[in-house]
């Protein structure tokens, strides 16, 4: 059975597992740790952390600021559960726009963000960078009721 729910200091390895698996965007323990200072939606199933997403909320716009699903069960629909509900708890607490950067190529994340309202807004150049590449972002915008 999918629980989402809201983030523990307990689940904090859970979490950081998922992220070192996933192998990119990688966040420190101390980055991780001060999220829970956030409003936080974590992907749960019995007792293991299958995923998480990380939002920043100032005043009435919301910022996703990371969302992770472990590989090994991605494209079983957990990423649309998990940001479907994390997007419906922050309309229901009166934010009014959710805005979020996606890699260029990320095909599969903008489709499923296009699939729940999100329009692209711009253009973040070379806003991913590592070693040896960097890559553009798009930015991209939800606004509820609109």
């Amino acid at each position: 059975m999918l629980e989402i729910r809201q983030a523990a200091v307990d689940d904090l390895a859970g979490v950081a597992a998922v992220q070192q698996l996933a192998g990119y965007n990688q966040w420190s323990e101390s980055q991780l740790s001060g999220s829970l200072k956030h409003d936080c939606c974590w992907l749960v199933q019995g007792e293991t952390v299958q995923g998480f997403a990380i939002f920043h909320i100032v005043l009435d716009e919301a910022e996703l600021l990371n969302i992770v699903i472990d590989p090994a069960v991605q494209r079983q629909g957990m990423g649309e559960a998990l940001l479907t509900f994390c997007l419906q708890a922050l309309q229901q607490q009166g934010v009014g726009s959710c805005l979020l950067e996606v890699g260029a190529t990320n095909k599969p994340a903008q489709a499923l963000y296009e699939k729940l309202g999100f329009s692209k807004v711009g253009e973040r150049k070379n806003y991913y960078q590592s070693a040896t590449a960097s890559e553009d972002a798009w930015l991209m915008c939800l606004t509820f009721g609109g």
